[in-house]
């Protein structure tokens, strides 16, 4: 059996970098095109609802792309539906040309996967009106279902009951979302939406297992079985299975384990795997004068980009700054809210308006920064060059 390949760690990170298309942050422009294949392999962009600076997925198109129209990004997923939303890792634009293959984690779906069973068992009535009320109305949002809360409801999580039919009929596919209004899901029958898509034929259980673990290691470029865990975390596996989904692509020779070497040729004590697919691809990484630009991203050298707030999401009553963080290529896309919970958008590009004009870009991030530098002191704070 000949021996696993050799990589430095800096290839494995110039990779990553790369299939996340951090290589060169902002050195091409946005187009349809460039946007569809950023969604394709990276597996999807994260949408959230952070809102300081600009929602966070806006950030991220800016960060690989830089100055854009906004709407442009809407409408390649509510008008010419390039893209849809699912729950990918969290809630995702997915490219529409994976739709087939994510068919198949929603026809299997199942309430274990969001530990709903008991619900759905006592509301089956509840998802039956919901998905007619849709099919007569739709698109229809959870604000059009009516609910009185009883006293002491409250919660991120306790919905009413309307909220949680929408969430299955979404998850198991019957429905998707349509468009979003003030940020607020809007669904219709998939049927209504997608047609195209839907009539392709879904992949089998089998087919799916091998596609998911494929699309996890292209995005990375080369990762660990904790990699993999952590990447898309839909749909949720055990271990035992997910090494056994991993065992048939080795068995297969579609994956080969490689041997990762840290500084001073020292090797890494976790089994490191990529597609073989992707040898020459890493080789090529490796050769690169320079493996990756500055710190951003660097997931496999164990350093963050930006902004690091250490409060992370403890409970209001204890949270000194509220904290959301994602890496993107030297652009800060951090979230720090005031006590209380979230302040207002700081340099929103404004409803409609273009994300990453250089001087709203430059005195919106010089403002949180100032803002994070007040409440955290300086030397709590990191400055991304990049941010210059």
């Amino acid at each position: 059996m000949s021996e696993a390949p050799r990589f430095p760690l800096e290839a494995v990170a110039a990779l990553f970098l790369e299939r996340q298309h951090l290589r060169r942050p902002r050195a091409v422009s946005f187009s349809s095109r460039r946007l569809v294949r950023l969604a394709a392999d990276t597996g999807g962009l994260q949408i959230d609802s952070i809102n300081v600076i600009d929602r966070a997925h806006y950030l991220t198109v800016w960060s690989r792309f830089g100055v854009y129209d906004r709407r442009a990004l809407d409408r390649l997923t509510y008008g010419r539906r390039q893209l849809f939303e699912y729950w990918a890792h969290a809630a995702c634009f997915v490219a529409t040309d994976h739709f087939p293959s994510w068919r198949r984690a929603m026809l299997d779906y199942h309430t274990r996967s969001r530990g709903w069973a008991r619900w759905l068992r006592k509301n089956r009535a509840t998802l039956a009106s919901v998905e007619r009320a849709i099919a007569s109305g739709g698109p229809l949002g959870s604000a059009d279902f009516a609910h009185r809360r009883r006293p002491g409801e409250s919660g991120w999580w306790n919905w009413k009951p309307a909220a949680h039919a929408l969430d299955y009929l979404w998850m198991s596919g019957r429905t998707l979302v349509h468009s979003r209004k003030n940020f607020q899901k809007r669904f219709d029958l998939a049927e209504r939406l997608m047609p195209e898509a839907l009539a392709a034929a879904p992949l089998t259980a089998e087919g799916f297992q091998r596609w998911h673990l494929r699309r996890s290691f292209h995005a990375m470029g080369a990762a660990t079985e904790a990699d993999l865990r952590m990447y898309l975390t839909f749909p949720r596996v055990g271990a035992g299975e997910r090494r056994r989904w991993l065992r048939h692509l080795l068995d297969a020779g579609e994956v080969v384990p490689i041997h990762v070497e840290g500084p001073a040729g020292r090797e890494s004590r976790a089994t490191w795997y990529a597609l073989a697919d992707d040898l020459s691809a890493l080789a090529a990484a490796g050769r690169r004068r320079e493996a990756a630009r500055g710190e951003a991203g660097d997931r496999s050298l164990g350093r963050a980009a930006a902004v690091e707030c250490d409060d992370g999401f403890a409970p209001q009553a204890a949270r000194g700054f509220g904290h959301q963080q994602h890496r993107a290529g030297g652009a800060m896309e951090e979230a720090c809210a005031g006590d209380g919970g979230p302040s207002a958008p700081v340099g929103s590009a404004g409803r409609g308006g273009r994300v990453g004009s250089r001087q709203a870009d430059g005195q919106s991030l010089q403002h949180s920064f100032r803002r994070c530098r007040q409440r955290l002191g300086s030397r709590r704070l990191r400055h991304d060059r990049a941010l210059e």
